[in-house]
């Protein structure tokens, strides 16, 4: 092996331990938030969890706690868009409209199915989906991703779905699906055998029940009184 050689394998290795060292971090932040929730993990105890001597290193690989849990958000993200993306080709596949039922499904069964199978994913909804739901932007980013294929798929389809609802109560319901699905699920990761089981698949279809049933609801005079009395208080 030449120097060159040399050189570039060394980049490799080092790029791989990085690479290693990140992943240690996230899944040990994953897991603690899961047992002790977010506000009662430290930077230090991830560290010291993640077996790291070297307390800087969460600040060198992700700038901080924020980067970190933005790491966190946007692996896992990536894990769900995939799954996402093949429930929805097979159901384009099939050729058949998707009732409001099927879409709903499309929200919240890939997350669901990754973490029936990976304790990891496990950890991550028990451990953040209260976080997704109670966060001051949009639940959706969250749980379903930013500008992907499969959201935008998706949100058009239930758009199209439910085209008797203007715009402004279609996007508060679909938010509060997202917020509905992100605590549901985060509370079932806490029971035991969660995701597995006949209780499980109770818990999944009970779920989409209960999501279709809100964004279909019929908007009462209530609701539309409310929302001019707010638009005219702006």
């Amino acid at each position: 092996m030449n120097r060159a050689d040399n050189i570039a394998a060394g980049a490799s290795g080092r790029q791989q331990r990085a690479l290693d060292t990140r992943d240690r971090l996230m899944r040990a932040a994953e897991k603690l938030v899961a047992e002790r929730g977010l506000e009662n993990v430290t930077l230090r105890a991830i560290t010291t969890a993640a077996e790291q001597k070297n307390e800087s290193a969460l600040q060198y690989h992700f700038g901080g706690r924020d980067g970190l849990i933005e790491a966190i958000h946007h692996a896992r993200n990536a894990q769900v868009q995939e799954k996402r993306a093949e429930m929805l080709d097979a159901l384009v596949a099939t050729q058949t409209a998707p009732t409001l039922r099927h879409i709903c499904k499309l929200m919240v069964e890939p997350p669901f199915l990754l973490a029936r199978k990976d304790p990891g994913f496990r950890h991550y909804v028990k451990g953040f989906g209260r976080e997704i739901a109670i966060t001051d932007g949009a639940p959706t980013d969250y749980l379903m991703g930013r500008h992907r294929y499969g959201t935008r798929e998706t949100r058009r389809l239930l758009r199209e779905t439910l085209s008797f609802l203007d715009d402004e109560i279609f996007q508060y319901r679909f938010n509060t699906v997202a917020r509905f699905a992100g605590l549901s699920m985060s509370g079932h990761a806490r029971q035991k055998g969660a995701f597995r089981g006949p209780d499980s698949d109770v818990f999944f279809n009970m779920l989409v029940d209960m999501m279709a049933g809100i964004l279909e609801a019929d908007v009462s005079p209530d609701t539309r009184a409310a929302l001019v009395n707010r638009q005219s208080s702006m």
